[in-house]
């Protein structure tokens, strides 16, 4: 089995020849760029070698294709144009991780100030002249978001505030989405996990948007009256991942969107399943 063929049995829930694994192909299967950077060590032995941060909030290391090939993964992964902080990933500089001095890239635009307490603060977009929107303490690994929740005047409330998150796709992404599967479907034979941004509704790292400068609506959902709001974002969510999906009907074709690993929450599997048809 070639590893694409690997993952589809997986995902369709027959026997493989062997485990199918994945090492950083998204989020939710990334790996420390600390890791990341003592791993490739200890198995390709190039000291000079910098790992880059390719998911900052989570600190999360590159796992690059001669790492990748040494430790016989099978899924490559394709990235939004824009990390959970607004920043691209065209130019890189170097970082040194406070926690252990691990020498790592960042994006260019990854900027920070320290506090009193020795802790670090990002700034959504890069943009330090206004409040940070997340902090790493000084014996951390990774980033918290920083709650930046107006105060609440529930009588002008509109649940569309929460919706900045979820609006379809510009041209520009679409672009690179379909510029980049195309590239490992043709050129490789890994499965392919596709990260799309807006449809990780529920999770508790988004919510507070750290990427956005001002952020509006409910950003703390801790109140029993904010559950009318829940159930609006749920069917609005919903809507964006039809939307989202839509986007790639026709432009890179089925055969590739079969091999599509997602790891969402429920509108984007239940949009997925009803496009599948």
């Amino acid at each position: 089995m070639t590893p694409r063929q690997r993952l589809q049995a997986v995902l369709e829930h027959k026997v493989a020849d062997r485990l199918c694994v994945d090492f950083g192909a998204g989020g939710q299967t990334g790996m420390g760029v600390c890791a990341v950077h003592r791993l490739r060590q200890a198995v390709l032995g190039d000291k000079k070698w910098r790992v880059k941060v390719t998911e900052p909030y989570q600190m999360l290391g590159e796992i690059d294709d001669p790492l990748r090939k040494a430790l016989g993964l099978d899924v490559v992964g394709v990235h939004p144009r824009k990390d959970m902080f607004g920043l691209t990933h065209d130019q890189w500089k170097p970082f040194i991780m406070p926690v252990d001095g691990t020498e790592v890239l960042v994006p260019e635009d990854f900027n920070y100030t320290v506090d009193d307490n020795g802790a670090l603060l990002m700034y959504p977009q890069g943009d330090s002249s206004i409040g940070a929107s997340a902090k790493m303490p000084k014996d951390s690994f990774f980033w918290d978001s920083i709650r930046r929740q107006e105060p609440i005047d529930d009588e002008k409330l509109n649940y569309l505030d929460n919706c900045e998150e979820f609006g379809e796709l510009s041209d520009a992404d679409v672009a690179h989405f379909v510029r980049e599967v195309k590239h490992y479907y043709n050129t490789t034979d890994y499965g392919i996990y596709m990260t799309l941004p807006g449809l990780a509704f529920g999770d508790t790292a988004l919510v507070p948007t750290p990427w956005a400068k001002r952020p509006k609506g409910i950003r703390l959902f801790s109140r029993r009256e904010d559950v009318y709001w829940l159930r609006c974002l749920t069917i609005r969510s919903s809507a964006a991942c039809f939307n989202i999906f839509s986007n790639f009907r026709g432009t890179s074709g089925r055969a590739l969107w079969r091999r599509f690993c997602l790891g969402y929450w429920c509108p984007a599997r239940r949009a997925w399943r009803v496009l599948r048809r």
